[in-house]
């Protein structure tokens, strides 16, 4: 695998928030916040750091039932894993 992928990824967890913009909010819950919750949990520090800086943008733009579904625990999960 490339060993540059890893900035497509860090360019989709820093960019979300500003797409998530501009989708209605049914886009936002079934195809951006999983995509998301991915790049939380990614292999690379670096996307998960941006992932992170950029998730309160992003949480105005789902619905919150997913936020408690989906962001929280999948942040609950990296807060107890997370080494870095």
């Amino acid at each position: 695998m490339n060993k540059q992928v890893w900035r497509l990824r860090f360019a989709a967890a820093e960019s979300a928030a500003f797409i998530a913009k501009n989708c209605s909010i049914e886009i936002v819950d079934s195809k951006i916040v999983p995509i998301y919750v991915c790049l939380l949990g990614d292999s690379e520090a670096e996307v998960r750091s941006e992932a992170a800086s950029k998730l309160v943008e992003l949480i105005n733009y789902c619905s919150g039932s997913l936020i408690l579904a989906k962001i929280l625990p999948s942040l609950k999960t990296q807060l107890v894993t997370e080494s870095s």
